[in-house]
């Protein structure tokens, strides 16, 4: 839902369904420019780990990973953030509430260099 209503708004949405795939996509052709990580993904890698894992590759190096998690206790979030993590965004949230969370990460964002 929340990856329709982003794309609905504009945005070029890429969704992975474990750690393993959040890494292979991110890693991909098209580098993201914001990462939303749920911190329970499917499979082998959590999305801690999966933050983790992308933290390690320079390509990515300013590309912010936001915790986006059902748990949302302070505690929670904290140790998210002392994680690596760069901000928390709550859910369940109403998409117009994501979109204003994750659009100063937009902005903030680098132009996308462009090869010839």
């Amino acid at each position: 839902m929340y990856a329709e209503y982003l794309t609905f708004r504009g945005l070029r949405v890429a969704t992975a369904a474990s750690g393993a795939e959040a890494v292979a996509v991110a890693n991909g052709p098209d580098r993201p420019v914001v990462i939303l990580m749920d911190l329970e993904m499917r499979g082998a890698l959590s999305g801690k780990e999966a933050m983790k894992e992308l933290r390690r590759n320079p390509a990515l190096a300013g590309v912010p990973i936001l915790a986006f998690t059902a748990h949302a206790m302070v505690a929670e979030r904290d140790n998210a953030i002392l994680d690596g993590f760069d901000g928390v965004i709550p859910k369940p949230c109403l998409p117009d509430t994501l979109v204003g969370l994750v659009e100063p990460y937009l902005v903030a964002a680098p132009p996308a260099s462009t090869t010839t």
